[in-house]
């Protein structure tokens, strides 16, 4: 495999977006980690409730799920 010294990687040019499309951009990219924070929880949530399912049913509920009707 061929290689790339550190001193030619550092003179190549780096264009950057200008500094408005920075902003947009990390703003954006704030709102998908959050978004993503949430899913994770909902996700949590839903796996702790598939797992006391079994158990809320034959023991007729938890603090999670009412008792099977």
């Amino acid at each position: 495999m061929r290689t790339i010294s550190a001193a030619a990687l550092s003179g190549l040019p780096v264009p950057l977006p200008e500094l408005g499309t920075q902003h947009a951009l990390a703003t954006v990219m704030a709102r998908v980690a959050d978004y993503e924070r949430q899913l994770n929880g909902e996700l949590t949530l839903l796996e702790r409730l598939r797992q006391d399912a079994p158990t809320a049913l034959l023991e007729g509920g938890s603090h999670d799920m009412p008792p099977f009707r």
